[in-house]
C-alpha cells in the first residue's frame, strides 16, 4: 500500500469480504488512513488500527479500498 499515491481509491480490488486487518510486526501503525468501501469508490469505513480484526458495517460487502 505505501507506493500508491495518496487520495486513491481502488474499486473492486478485493473479494467481498466482512471483516480486514492491516497486519504490520512493528505495530506503528501507518501515516495515511486506509479505508474499504462497498462499490463505486462512494462509502468508506476507516480501519482505525493495525493487527486488530474488524467487522465491516456498512450494510455491505467491501469491495474496494481507498488510502488517504
Amino acid at each position: 500500500m505505501s507506493i500508491l499515491p495518496p487520495n486513491t481509491c481502488l474499486a473492486e480490488q478485493i473479494s467481498n469480504i466482512a471483516s480486514v486487518s492491516i497486519i504490520q510486526p512493528s505495530n506503528a501503525g501507518l501515516p495515511y488512513g486506509v479505508f474499504v468501501g462497498g462499490g463505486d469508490c462512494s462509502i468508506f469505513q476507516a480501519i482505525p488500527t493495525v493487527n486488530t480484526c474488524f467487522n465491516i458495517n456498512m450494510g455491505v460487502t467491501a469491495t474496494d479500498i481507498a488510502i488517504n
